[in-house]
């Protein structure tokens, strides 16, 4: 999968997390958002959201840029990989991958392919949000705890 996505052990130019992420929105046709989230206890590091239309790799906004990158990575693994996330809302449909351990074979598959691709990562700035339709607006105001008192 490395090698499809143009990932090779010594680019002839130092790879970046937007490198990566350009090469699998190309290889996917569709864009592929990465947005930091505010989590709470109990709440996965990461999470891969496929809509109909677009990818999202949500991830804790209170990590390392590291660390950041290796969950984005990680949830970046599921997608080329051909994992399948849960379906959390008939109505909507979107699958979505938590990223909660490593306990299965899909979680490891794409702990792997993550540790391949920071590896080769020279550049740890996380691009900018492009998000022309407010999809994360509208799945934030979706996952955000509901107001105290109701």
């Amino acid at each position: 999968m490395l090698a499809q996505l143009d990932i090779v052990d010594r680019p002839s130019r130092p790879l970046s997390l937007a490198d990566v992420r350009d090469r699998v929105q190309r290889r996917r046709g569709r864009p592929l958002l990465l947005t930091p989230m505010v989590t709470g206890a109990g709440w996965p590091s990461g999470m891969w959201v496929e809509t109909e239309d677009t990818d999202l790799v949500l991830f804790d906004a209170a990590t390392s840029a590291l660390h950041t990158v290796d969950i984005i990575a990680h949830e970046i693994g599921h997608m080329v990989l051909g994992h399948e996330g849960a379906v959390t809302s008939p109505a909507a449909a979107p699958a979505v991958m938590l990223r909660t351990g490593f306990a299965d074979r899909d979680e490891h598959e794409a702990e792997v392919f993550a540790t391949l691709v920071c590896a080769r990562i020279a550049d740890y700035r996380i691009p900018a949000p492009d998000d022309p339709e407010g999809l994360l607006g509208r799945l934030r105001s979706v996952l955000a705890d509901p107001p105290a008192g109701g």
